[in-house]
């Protein structure tokens, strides 16, 4: 009987202890999921059209700024935030991140644009980004192409209204713009977004706007009706904030 009860004791002992275990590995457990950190920054305020001798912006017409975060070139995080405020995005694995802001004025048009040089994110901790912004209203993209045939000479074909189609994916973001442009003798082109206002094809809105210093693939695909096929192909092009010129050989 004595023996008994001691092996009964000795159960419960043994209970409590797993249990005890099990208590302090659940507890790790969710220790671990706070080793994320964060990314702090200041907007501009909008007050004027300069830029100071610290790098900072401030611009003339700007509503809003749009924040987008990246990491290993895929979009992570879009925030919208108002000039002169401080904005801290939380919960981030520890990593390399880049911090982009687009600063857009009351129609939409992106102003000014800046990209931060890689901001590390250790675990527990805040890190502060810093972004040199920069005026993008004189910045125009225009993508011309070429039609070949399998000799890799010019094919001779002509059209009054191809329907074109030019996809650009990079930078973590995809779009596509179908219009009707011209054709003649196998080459033609298509303005994205011209400078001064002056809107010739994609204004320079949040979702169209090609970031300086990122390298995008342009696709196209031209087609007429009265052709015996469709010509399509691509290439890669790093953009600038200036005057852009991106080139497509189809076959």
């Amino acid at each position: 009987m004595i023996q008994i009860m001691g092996l009964s004791i000795m159960k419960k002992f043994l209970c409590s202890i797993l249990a005890g275990l099990l208590f302090l590995s659940g507890c790790s457990l969710i220790d671990s999921s706070n080793d994320d950190g964060g990314i702090t920054l200041r907007l501009p305020e909008n007050s004027g059209r300069s830029v100071t001798s610290e790098g900072s912006l401030v611009a003339e017409g700007v509503s809003y700024y749009v924040v987008r975060l990246r990491k290993d070139g895929e979009v992570e995080q879009e925030e919208k935030a108002s000039p002169g405020s401080m904005i801290t995005i939380d919960g981030l694995y520890p990593g390399e991140y880049t911090v982009a802001i687009l600063g857009v004025d009351s129609d939409g048009i992106v102003q000014v644009y800046g990209r931060s040089p890689a901001v590390e994110v250790k675990p527990r901790d805040t890190s502060t980004a810093s972004v040199r912004l920069e005026f993008v209203d004189g910045m125009s993209l225009r993508v011309f192409f070429g039609i070949f045939n399998s000799d890799g000479e010019y094919e001779l074909i002509n059209s009054g209204g191809a329907s074109v189609s030019v996809t650009v994916s990079g930078g973590g973001m995809s779009y596509s713009h179908t219009t009707s442009e011209n054709v003649s003798e196998g080459s033609g082109g298509q303005d994205f977004y011209n400078t001064d206002g002056v809107v010739t094809g994609l204004p320079k809105t949040v979702r169209n706007f090609l970031e300086p210093g990122i390298s995008y693939k342009f696709s196209v695909t031209a087609y007429d009706s009265d052709w015996d096929k469709s010509y399509s192909g691509s290439a890669s092009y790093t953009m600038e904030n200036g005057y852009n010129s991106v080139g497509v050989n189809l076959r």
